[in-house]
């Protein structure tokens, strides 16, 4: 959109709107704008503004790796969930104390383990919260 502006409003000299500006041009304005926003769609995404800086042996992904390591983590979610499942049963079912308190740190750790996956694919606190209180 800056780019719009920039050669449609800033570089408009106030001679050429007092002299030029009839409806035949505004027309013709109209349609180099239309034309302009058909080659160049506007992106709506704010983080396009401003790139981070790469740390040290930091590298961009790819398209293609950033689908495999998605879905690395996706699995990996997926399989804290179900652990954190059978914890839960096996929690259930057991009667020693000290097991139960060793089974207790497990599932906290297993909890945590799971909203760091949960971060890096993008899903809300809101559901990970709503998906263990389900479990339960």
């Amino acid at each position: 959109m800056y780019g719009y502006n920039r050669h449609f409003t800033f570089k408009c000299h106030k001679k050429y709107e007092e002299e030029r500006l009839d409806e035949h041009e505004l027309a013709r304005l109209k349609a180099a704008k239309e034309q302009y926003l058909r080659i160049h769609p506007q992106i709506e995404e704010p983080s396009i503004r401003k790139k981070r800086k790469l740390k040290a042996g930091e590298k961009i992904l790819g398209p293609d790796e950033l689908r495999v390591q998605e879905r690395h983590w996706m699995e990996m979610w997926k399989d804290s969930k179900n652990e954190l499942k059978q914890l839960r049963e096996d929690l259930k079912n057991e009667m020693d104390d000290d097991v139960r308190a060793e089974l207790m740190a497990d599932i906290e750790g297993l909890k945590k383990r799971k909203g760091d996956w949960a971060k890096l694919l993008g899903l809300t606190e809101a559901s990970s919260e709503a998906t263990q209180t389900a479990v339960l």
